[in-house]
């Protein structure tokens, strides 16, 4: 097999994570290269690339700044004269497909909803011989709700869908939002994402980070990672710190990890508030694995439409973090062992669609007060992380690219 991962672009994200992991551990599996392919080299996460450049064939048109400003500039000259071509797309259609054929790629896996659309038009407008397999990770729903024109969202979903040789979903609401456009012998089937061994990333020396950041032994530290981006519920947590260091003698703090100007923008206006602390990855984006593994309570209050596994969840679960998050996506099953048994706490949405700032207070109260609940759902994270071995997650693709 020759094998493709075809994604929309290599942000910092769950989705690009994931893949990115995925295509090193089917290269290790199969004991041969397999490539990805990023269809946004303007938007590359550097930190990110750096990471697994020497780790995995990542390929593009272009990653050099000077050749991605001449293809913008001749693309805005066309359009300037009233041409609807966009030179810049057809640069990376023309690229991909060369890299399709020269490579002989017999299977490609898209990731991501703009990666499918490229991926199904390849399939459907050449000659390409391949299966085109669709891993979703919450943007059909998205778009769903996000996009106007209804009738055009549903031809391109029919169009999509009805190309591919097989879809993976992640959460269930991924396959109830295409349920109404699939053919009845169309390959589909359910796999959680999963992640590596850490090893690497595993902290050594606990007390080398408390000093860093000013933190004191006994401090029982909140910590949230995630995007950058509102719907994450970052302003949630701050507001639930607020009211806990209203109620609380005990020293706490909180670690936000994540990117962008938002982010910054938000912990500024908290900044009355002792003991935040804003962490920003640029150059290695995946040291925040160590910080992860001195919080008491890992946190993801998402009321992000687009939610279905996150990556992140399943990180804090290695690591043995109790997870208080909201009710989205397939977070509730995510926590829970083969008893159900949950390696935390699902904080339910109020009727705006976010949690209540009041009860993940009393939540974390709990957690503080009462040593013997917290170790219980502490002893219940490594249960709940084995459905996310990559081991396992990898041969299940391999046994689905030959089905398909």
């Amino acid at each position: 097999m020759n094998i493709l991962l075809s994604i929309t672009n290599l942000h910092l994200g769950g989705a690009q994570m994931y893949a990115l992991r995925l295509a090193e551990s089917l290269s290790k599996e199969l004991g041969t290269k397999v490539y990805v392919y990023d269809h946004n080299p303007e938007a590359v996460n550097k930190g990110l690339l750096d990471t697994y450049k020497d780790r995995v064939s990542i390929n593009t048109f272009s990653y050099n700044p000077v050749v991605l400003f001449f293809i913008w500039k001749i693309n805005a000259i066309i359009l300037k004269f009233g041409f609807k071509f966009r030179f810049r797309d057809f640069i990376n259609e023309f690229y991909f497909k060369r890299f399709i054929k020269i490579n002989n790629i017999n299977i490609i896996n898209s990731h991501m909803y703009a990666s499918d659309k490229i991926v199904s038009f390849c399939k459907l407008k050449t000659d390409l011989n391949f299966k085109f397999i669709i891993t979703m990770h919450g943007e059909y729903e998205l778009n769903k709700n996000e996009k106007k024109e209804k009738i055009n969202l549903e031809k391109e979903y029919r169009t999509i869908i009805n190309s591919s040789d097989g879809i993976i979903y992640t959460a269930d609401k991924n396959y109830n939002a295409i349920k109404n456009y699939l053919l009845n012998d169309q390959l589909i089937e359910k796999h959680y994402i999963a992640i590596p061994d850490l090893l690497d990333y595993k902290l050594t020396k606990r007390d080398v980070l408390f000093q860093e950041l000013g933190i004191s032994q006994d401090t029982f530290i909140l910590g949230m990672v995630s995007r950058g981006i509102p719907e994450k519920g970052w302003e949630l947590l701050l507001q639930s710190y607020e009211l806990l260091k209203k109620e609380i003698d005990r020293e706490i703090c909180l670690i936000l990890i994540g990117d962008g100007e938002y982010l910054s923008k938000l912990v500024k206006e908290y900044s009355h508030l002792e003991g935040i602390h804003l962490l920003q990855f640029e150059s290695n984006p995946l040291d925040y694995l160590y910080y992860v593994q001195i919080f008491d309570l890992a946190f993801l209050l998402s009321y992000f439409q687009g939610e279905s596994v996150p990556n992140v969840i399943i990180e804090y679960l290695y690591f043995n973090k109790p997870i208080i998050a909201s009710d989205i996506g397939e977070i509730p099953k995510m926590i829970c062992d083969e008893a159900n048994n949950q390696a935390g706490d699902i904080i339910k949405n109020s009727t705006d669609g976010k949690v209540n700032i009041k009860e993940v207070a009393n939540v974390v109260n709990k957690y503080m007060n009462d040593l013997n609940y917290y170790n219980y759902k502490k002893r219940i994270t490594g249960e709940a992380f084995k459905k996310f071995k990559i081991k396992e997650c990898t041969d299940k693709y391999i046994s689905f690219y030959k089905k398909a």
